[in-house]
């Protein structure tokens, strides 16, 4: 096989691979699929709140202030994904909804946790809802639970009627569960704690660490993908003729010049041998009739 074919054909092995690695890299979409997250939330509603549930929604990763899962959302987006479930309560009970954050590893999962636990049982985690804090809270039945309530106004007096925030965190498997109920009293309290527990107890019959992902390939942009592809393997291809095309005009070009100058070196020599042929023939007359 000639020389120039086995480095044109391994040139185009190699475009086509990178093609190929490109395509796999970049052009996949990975992202949670809807309805296997939702199915880790709990429907049904707890003593306190309405059923069915007032919102159920996948919501954007990107709202969550949590850094590790912001870091888990950039490195594997298709299995971090987070989903919210309100319900509207009964008196005394306001109202009750559940957050839930499914990371893509244990790792991951703790480090969110412990970014939760500070922040969304931090003293001052309610202020901007104008609630203070009030005490931490017990939460029996669910493994590494943490539970504080919050009392509506800056200074309020603590009786059977003030409005109050009971929030519950604790992860199970990879995710991480927040629980919330306003209420007056101690309902808030107790509601919270039954709603943290039965989607604790959902949890464990749908499974914990769930495979939440889903892989799409986007149309368009794997057309014009391939085209542009398609086009590079062209140019790759065509090339190299050109360049060879080109060296051999500059060649032939280069020939026609040399041509050109010994043409016109032979002019010019003719030339003068014939004027001085010329030019001897008229001395010698004019010595013939001088004689």
């Amino acid at each position: 096989m000639p020389r120039g074919l086995v480095i044109r054909v391994a040139a185009a092995a190699v475009l086509v691979g990178l093609a190929i690695a490109g395509y796999v890299l970049w052009m996949p979409v990975h992202r949670p699929n809807p309805g296997k997250v939702a199915v880790l939330g709990l429907k049904s509603a707890v003593a306190g709140l309405r059923a069915p549930a007032k919102t159920a929604s996948v919501e954007p990763v990107s709202g969550v202030s949590l850094s590790a899962v912001k870091a888990a959302a950039a490195s594997t987006p298709g299995e971090t994904a987070a989903y919210a479930v309100n319900w509207s309560g009964k008196a005394p009970v306001t109202a009750g909804s559940i957050e839930l954050i499914a990371m893509p590893t244990d790792a991951s999962a703790k480090s969110a946790q412990k970014q939760a636990l500070a922040t969304e049982l931090s003293q001052s985690s309610l202020t901007d809802s104008g609630y203070g804090y009030g005490t931490k809270t017990k939460i029996s039945g669910i493994p590494g639970a943490k539970a504080a309530y919050y009392l509506k106004g800056t200074s309020p007096t603590i009786t059977a009627s003030t409005p109050r925030a009971t929030v519950v965190i604790y992860r199970t498997g990879r995710v991480i569960v927040d629980a919330t109920v306003d209420a007056k009293g101690v309902a808030a309290t107790t509601t919270a704690r039954s709603l943290a527990s039965a989607e604790f107890h959902h949890l464990e019959r749908v499974g914990a660490d769930p495979v939440i992902g889903e892989t799409s390939l986007p149309l368009v942009a794997s057309v014009l993908y391939v085209l542009v592809a398609v086009a590079v393997l062209a140019v790759a291809e065509v090339t190299p003729r050109f360049v060879v095309a080109a060296r051999h005009r500059r060649h032939e070009a280069r020939l026609a010049a040399a041509r050109r100058a010994r043409v016109a070196r032979g002019s010019k020599v003719v030339k003068r041998h014939a004027s001085r042929g010329y030019a001897a023939r008229v001395e010698g007359k004019g010595r013939a009739h001088r004689r």
